[in-house]
């Protein structure tokens, strides 16, 4: 891979393979992209809510006591959320 490319997607937080991030679309970042996409497999584009959801459920953890729980449902969000006193609504998560 040619070092600039590799830098930026450095710049991007993408340092793994089979890695995602979610990013503001900027101008600059849109930029990055459009230079990376020719030598690298990288897609991007607008999430919409049941990608995303789907993507949270399937490869998403929960970190509660010292371990990683798959996330399968909102009660384990809403468990890990409590302890650190923060309310999230319902209607957020489904």
């Amino acid at each position: 891979m040619h070092p600039k490319t590799r830098k930026i997607l450095y710049k991007l937080r993408l340092r793994k393979v089979f890695s995602g991030v979610f990013v503001k679309a900027t101008k600059g970042v849109i930029d990055m992209l459009q230079k990376v996409e020719a030598w690298s497999h990288v897609t991007y584009g607008y999430p919409n809510l049941k990608s995303v959801k789907d993507l949270v459920y399937k490869k998403g953890y929960a970190r509660g006591d010292k371990k990683a729980d798959p996330l399968t449902d909102n009660n384990i969000i809403e468990q890990v959320l409590t302890e650190s006193t923060v309310e999230v609504p319902n209607s957020t998560l489904s």
